[in-house]
């Protein structure tokens, strides 16, 4: 069967189907000329298949697995007629779980001849990174997540997964190819769990729609008596936390937006996973309203730095002999710099401020206002003036266009 299905069943091979029964129309693939010596007659020696909490590695799992993966396809596959105008799929797919390139917890589409997609930040060193980094640290507490809990739903994720690969496995077309795993690579199934599990505790929806379609792609003939549990009974989140679109450390920026800031175009993770879970540390963004212009987090918030710029559009003449920033009207004592900075912005930091200036001609200019919008920890924005109508407004301008709060 020579259509985009084969592509589909080479990407749930690694999605715990490891093979669906169909017949591949190319050759077999050789071992990746790339991998480690000792992939399949050693692999513990590379990583242990098991998760230990402070040994977690999904950089080693993704590789271990495009290093098992093709081998065992060897073995599988080789009843193939030869067809040399088009790749092995095997081989298109075990290019997408490469550590240092794999991107596939994007949009799915199962009627694609790849189904998987990316969702623009790199899974390996970025976003599966981050979780061992919070799996790995048992002291791990930061905006409400904790390692613990972190730990308890990737250890119980990876069990029932490992323990649906083997059931999968065992089923299809009567365990015709689990004595190919077992004798082979009986490490591969645990991997796959590993890895999947991984994906799982990102708690992006993308992904787990990626695993479920791809399981409603098996022949429900091919398993038998067996039926695929409800996925929810066997899956433990980890939401808000890990998806692109979520902010780990509450700073504001999503993770996204920290990783365009600071991964220098994915090819730096420790900048990126020292920044991600640090809220101090975000992108800033500048807020331009009635000629000023406010430097600061995407989203101001209680403890926020911010920086408030002199405006344009003040046709003063000559030198500038006073300044004076005024909020809700009155004088604020002491803000007579050119710039009002905000070391850390309180709820009662919202409000309209102006800016009132003399030059030499003894002239007086006042600006138009602008209106300081503050977020309360575990709140809704608290909007000075003008209100939400121009929060939306601000945000807009600044581009703070994709912000999404956990609380």
């Amino acid at each position: 069967m020579k259509t985009k299905s084969g592509i589909i069943t080479a990407v749930a091979v690694t999605m715990a189907l490891l093979c669906s029964g169909m017949a591949y129309a190319y050759d077999p693939v050789a071992s990746q000329s790339d991998c480690p010596d000792g992939t399949l007659t050693n692999p513990t020696a590379i990583i242990d298949p098991t998760p230990a909490e402070g040994a977690v590695d999904f950089c080693a799992v993704l590789d271990l697995v495009y290093c098992s993966v093709a081998p065992i396809m060897n073995i599988v596959n080789n009843k193939g007629e030869k067809e040399e105008e088009e790749p092995s799929e095997i081989q298109q797919f075990v290019e997408l779980v490469r550590c240092e390139t794999v991107d596939i917890n994007g949009p799915v589409d199962v009627e694609a001849e790849i189904p998987v997609s990316p969702n623009g930040i790199l899974d390996g060193q970025f976003e599966l990174a981050l979780l061992a980094l919070v799996l790995n640290d048992t002291t791990f507490n930061l905006n409400g997540l904790t390692h613990d809990a972190a730990w308890t739903a990737f250890e119980t994720t990876h069990g029932n997964l490992e323990d649906l690969v083997w059931d999968i496995l065992g089923a299809i077309n009567d365990g015709q190819y689990e004595g190919v795993v077992r004798g082979l690579a009986p490490h591969l199934p645990s991997l796959i769990s590993y890895m999947l599990s991984g994906y799982v505790c990102l708690g992006d929806s993308s992904f787990f729609e990626t695993i479920e379609g791809l399981l409603q792609l098996i022949d429900p003939d091919d398993l038998g008596d067996f039926e695929i549990p409800d996925l929810d009974d066997i899956f433990e989140y980890i939401p808000g936390y890990f998806a692109a679109n979520d902010d780990m450390d509450g700073d504001g920026a999503t993770n996204m937006q920290e990783y365009l800031a600071f991964s220098n175009n994915g090819s730096d993770p420790a900048a990126y996973l020292a920044a991600v879970i640090n809220p101090a540390v975000y992108p800033e963004t500048t807020v331009v309203q009635n000629g000023f212009k406010l430097t600061g987090p995407y989203w101001v918030e209680e403890g926020d730095r911010a920086m408030l710029s002199f405006p344009s559009g003040l046709n003063y003449t000559g030198a500038l002999t006073q300044t004076q920033w005024s909020k809700d009207g009155s004088e604020l004592s002491g803000e007579n710099a050119l710039t009002l900075t905000f070391p850390a912005v309180t709820l009662e930091d919202a409000g309209s401020y102006q800016l009132t200036i003399a030059d030499e001609s003894k002239g007086l200019f006042t600006s138009s206002p602008f209106v300081l919008n503050v977020i309360p920890e575990g709140g809704v924005p608290v909007a000075g003036g003008l209100g939400l109508g121009i929060l939306a407004s601000i945000c807009a301008l600044g581009g703070a266009t994709v912000i999404r709060r956990k609380r």
